[in-house]
């Protein structure tokens, strides 16, 4: 069995040596960690190659793409380049957090449950920390109320998955690269596809320190910031609603990627392709496919904001074609 870690960086050299060294005190020491910069302007590749050179498990990639621009699009590339290793297992990790000793371990016992001819993924619950680790909750899962057990109909309008939480199999990436522009992250988009497949599993622990400070792509934010939606300005209201419309185009891309890839036997199958054709319904038709199909968000606040978006959306907002026809090119 071989373990292979991916880990983006880009400006991170403040936080980096603490993630690294939390990798070297794992209790599994069977792993390789696979690291991509996209252009860092500080001293992350500095810090990057210290390590190599100090512990051969850590290993630069360095090509000649260039910079990627966003963490989706550095973990992409890092994902094909993994498949090139013999790794059974896949880890995410993020440049600023910090994983307990027990981490890697304690996920590749949940991953050996699972029979690796299926693509799956497993993720686990973080503690929520400060610059200085210090605690801001116990739980993320609690903090944000995410639904760790979200339905793959749920899934598809809200990510409950973290990247740095997450690992997956070998036939996982497989299945689900490339990642297409209209994925709205790496994490979700493997979510996607192993929750299509009833592969998708929680581990109750802790089993990180999600580091929060005012550098993070997306971060932690508590559940009452999350349902704000209600007091938004127009302006951000319509920002919200564009959101919205891109859960739709990433659903759309899945779906193409399923049914390319021959998986569309699959009972989900009939919900992803009412999800992408969502907004070619009439309002009235899309709050009832919503309940028919299980669109709506698990806790009431979450779903009067899923009843609003499916309510009021208008296709003034985008142009939204039915997928037979968007397809046809």
């Amino acid at each position: 069995m071989t373990i292979c870690i991916l880990l983006a960086t880009y400006n991170g050299g403040t936080y980096l040596n603490e993630q690294l060294d939390s990798l070297i005190n794992q209790s599994e020491k069977n792993w390789l960690c696979l690291i991509r910069d996209d252009n860092s302007k500080d001293n992350t590749l500095e810090v990057i190659k210290s390590y190599c050179k100090e512990d051969p498990r850590f290993y630069l990639v360095e090509d000649e793409l260039g910079g990627q621009g966003n963490a989706m699009a550095n973990f992409a590339v890092l994902m094909k380049e993994g498949l090139k290793s013999k790794a059974n297992y896949f880890f995410f990790c993020d440049q600023d957090d910090v994983w307990l000793p027990n981490k890697i371990e304690t996920m590749v016992c949940e991953l050996n449950k699972h029979d690796k001819d299926n693509a799956f993924l497993v993720h686990h619950d973080l503690e929520v920390v400060d610059e200085k680790l210090s605690q801001i909750a116990p739980s993320f899962i609690n903090y944000s109320r995410l639904d760790s057990d979200a339905s793959f109909s749920r899934l598809l309008g809200r990510n409950t998955v973290t990247g740095c939480a997450s690992a997956c199999n070998r036939k996982l990436l497989e299945l689900s690269l490339p990642v297409p522009e209209e994925a709205m992250m790496h994490d979700w988009w493997l979510a996607l596809m192993a929750s299509y497949l009833d592969e998708l599993y929680f581990v109750n622990q802790v089993l990180g320190k999600y580091r929060q400070h005012s550098n993070n792509v997306l971060g932690a934010k508590p559940f009452q910031l999350n349902v704000n939606f209600l007091k938004m300005s127009p302006k951000s209201f319509q920002k919200n609603l564009s959101t919205f419309h891109t859960t739709i185009l990433q659903a759309r891309a899945l779906s193409m990627l399923i049914s390319k890839n021959n998986f569309s036997a699959n009972s989900n199958f009939v919900k992803l392709q009412t999800y992408s054709e969502i907004l070619t319904l009439s309002k009235y038709s899309r709050l009832k496919a919503a309940l028919k199909f299980g669109f709506f968000q698990k806790y009431w606040l979450s779903k009067v904001v899923s009843f609003v978006k499916f309510s009021i959306y208008s296709s003034k907002y985008h142009d939204v074609k039915p997928i037979s026809e968007s397809t046809k090119k």
